[in-house]
């Protein structure tokens, strides 16, 4: 179903001209297509052309490699992937690194930078539950991961 490209509402085929919510003219953006069965679906053999994405997939990849925005980078969200790569760089170096310096005695070998990626990673994988509870995530592309 499209969206009004003005105020974002669910509007039919039908209201091609005007927007019934927000009363713009030409609400439907001139790129949507609609995605009819047989874009999934093989019309002679019955066989699936097309595998939506995994909950679980994601939910693993978030649990395990979440700090290195495998997750995002699945589910098509390369921004926030790439944003959670940087964060962890940042995180991880910089608290590692004052960890290492301004506390040597206590911490000041590599057990510095491990302190930090341990609370990146017990971060993400609280994070990744979502994927196994919630049950209408979706991907970039606006699907319902099955």
């Amino acid at each position: 179903m499209p969206v009004c490209k003005y105020c974002g509402s669910k509007i039919t085929n039908q209201d091609f001209d005007i927007c019934p919510h927000c009363g713009e003219k030409d609400p439907i953006d001139q790129k949507y297509k609609t995605k009819d069965i047989t874009s999934f679906v093989d019309p002679v053999t019955g066989e699936a052309l097309y595998k939506s994405k995994s909950k679980k997939l994601a939910g693993l990849f978030e649990l395990l490699l979440g700090s290195f925005g495998v997750a995002s980078f699945y589910l098509g969200f390369k921004m926030k992937g790439i944003m959670s790569v940087l964060v962890t760089l940042i995180l991880v170096g910089g608290i590692g690194t004052l960890l290492f310096f301004v506390v040597p005695g206590l911490v000041g070998n590599a057990l510095s930078y491990v302190i930090p990626f341990a609370a990146v990673f017990l971060f993400h994988a609280g994070c990744s539950i979502k994927y196994f509870v919630k049950p209408d995530i979706k991907g970039a592309d606006g699907e319902l991961l099955i």
